[in-house]
């Protein structure tokens, strides 16, 4: 599984973390008000189980939402078999490694693919 498709998913879960950090907040507020009308000890120790799991989902809410899933593109690069000129061009869903594709704009001979790779596309 490529990178990218992680980060695709891991951004799904977003509305999840969203959800549990809303109801862990509502039930610590909850047992606040609770332990301030009984003040029973127990829902002192409840509390402090819940602000801490709630801070939990906060921060991989925080987590979550910074991740930046990168983008790429796929270039072939091509090599006349003459004046060994390079181009980089971007790649076709057919191509492959030393396949001919066209001909040289400085001297007319034969060029063949000789790379194949992704560039991660710069954001502006």
């Amino acid at each position: 599984m490529s990178l990218e498709r992680i980060y695709e998913i891991k951004k799904q879960w977003i509305p999840v973390y969203a959800l549990l950090l809303a109801v862990a907040l509502v039930v610590t507020i909850y047992l606040i008000l609770v332990y301030m009308y009984t003040q029973n000890e127990d829902f002192l120790m409840y509390t402090m189980l819940s602000l801490l799991f709630s801070l939990y989902m906060g921060f991989n809410l925080v987590k979550l939402i910074r991740i930046k899933v990168p983008k790429y593109s796929y270039v072939k690069v091509l090599k006349c078999s003459q004046c060994d000129h390079t181009i980089t061009v971007p790649m076709k869903k057919s191509d492959y490694l030393f396949k001919e594709e066209g001909t040289c704009p400085k001297c007319g001979s034969k060029m063949y693919i000789i790379a194949l790779y992704k560039e991660e596309v710069r954001r502006s």
